[in-house]
């Protein structure tokens, strides 16, 4: 999962607190002509190539997960079968035991 463009080589974005005409009269030269809205389109594009990547490492992330779910349901599911045969050999024994006492 991306988490941080900065970690990814980009520089930091420009940023200027003194509203929209200072920006513009103190754009880095990189953002002349027009090339600004290039700009914000290629990251637009990027990011929303990141939230796909994303949504798909988390489906399969989720999918991992519920097959973990059912695996350990499994589990559980068969040992309560084997206590389960356990208790039938038992009974199984002891009816054995009262038939051949009542013979």
């Amino acid at each position: 999962m991306e988490t941080n463009y900065l970690e990814s080589g980009h520089q930091q974005p420009y940023f200027n607190p003194g509203g929209a005409a200072a920006a513009a009269a103190a754009a880095p030269p990189a953002a002349a002509d027009g090339s600004q809205i290039e700009l914000v389109l290629s990251e637009v594009r990027r990011l929303e190539e990141v939230a796909h990547r994303n949504d798909e490492e988390l489906q399969d992330h989720q999918h991992q997960q519920q097959m973990q779910q059912l695996s350990s349901d499994d589990m559980v599911i068969k040992s309560e079968i084997s206590q389960l045969r356990q208790r039938l050999a038992g009974t199984d024994q002891e009816l054995q035991k009262t038939n051949m006492t009542l013979r």
